[in-house]
C-alpha cells in the first residue's frame, strides 16, 4: 500500500490562488477577498506570528463573532504549523478561564466586542501576545493594521504529519465540564479547503 503523503492545509489555498487568483474566495458583509488577496494576507499574518516566536505546535486562540478573520487565522496558523483554537463567545469569563489555561495559547486574538473579556482575565493567563482583529487601542495590537503594513510573507508552509493537530475544538459535555476534540490536518484539509475552482466561501 502506498504511503499517504500529508500536506499542510496552506498548500491547498496556495493551489487555489495559483489557478484562480482573481476569482472571489470569500465574501462577508463589506469584506471581499479574491483567492490571491486572501492567500497573501494569510501568509502575511503567518509572517507576523512567526516574527513573534510562534512556531509549530503553539496554540493561537480566537474569541469573537464568526467572521472572515476566523478563516484568516486558521490558514495563517496552519501555514506555520500552529494550532488554531476557536473559543465560544457565549461563555462567561469564569467558563473561559479553564479552557484557555488548558490549551495554553501563545497568542489570543479577539474582536472589538470581546476584548474586554480577555483583558479581565489577563492577570490569570500565561499568554505572551494579545491582538484585536481591527480597532485596537494602539496599531501594534491590531491585526488589520499589522497586515496592511506587512511587506514580507511567510516562507513555504511547514511540513506536517498526518496526525499533527490543526485545531482544538472545545465543546460542553454532559457533565458540564468542557472537553475538547482534535482535528488533524487531514480532516481539516478535506473539509475546509474548497475542492473546486468554482467554489468560494460566503458568510
Amino acid at each position: 500500500m502506498a504511503k499517504f503523503n500529508p500536506q499542510n492545509l496552506s498548500h491547498g489555498l496556495n493551489r487555489q490562488a495559483e489557478f484562480s487568483a482573481n476569482k472571489p474566495a470569500l465574501s462577508c458583509g463589506d469584506t471581499r477577498w479574491s483567492y490571491q488577496e486572501f492567500t497573501d494576507d494569510s501568509h502575511k499574518l503567518a509572517a507576523i506570528l512567526s516574527a513573534r516566536g510562534v512556531s509549530k505546535g503553539d496554540r493561537i486562540a480566537y474569541l469573537g463573532f464568526h467572521g472572515p478573520e476566523v478563516l484568516l487565522l486558521l490558514f495563517a496558523a496552519t501555514h506555520i504549523g500552529a494550532i488554531f483554537v476557536p473559543l465560544n463567545f457565549r461563555l462567561s469569563s469564569a467558563e473561559l478561564l479553564p479552557i484557555i489555561n488548558d490549551c495554553d495559547p501563545s497568542v489570543i486574538v479577539t474582536d472589538t466586542e470581546h476584548s474586554s473579556v480577555i483583558q479581565a482575565l489577563q492577570s490569570k493567563l500565561a499568554c505572551q501576545h494579545y491582538f484585536q482583529t481591527d480597532s485596537a487601542i494602539t496599531p501594534e495590537y491590531s491585526l488589520k493594521e499589522l497586515i496592511a503594513q506587512q511587506v514580507h510573507q511567510a516562507a513555504r508552509p511547514v511540513d506536517v504529519e498526518d496526525d499533527d493537530i490543526a485545531a482544538i475544538i472545545y465543546t460542553s459535555g454532559t457533565t458540564g465540564i468542557c472537553c475538547h476534540r482534535l482535528c488533524n490536518f487531514v480532516f481539516s484539509r478535506k473539509n475546509e479547503t474548497p475542492s473546486s475552482l468554482r467554489r468560494r466561501l460566503q458568510n
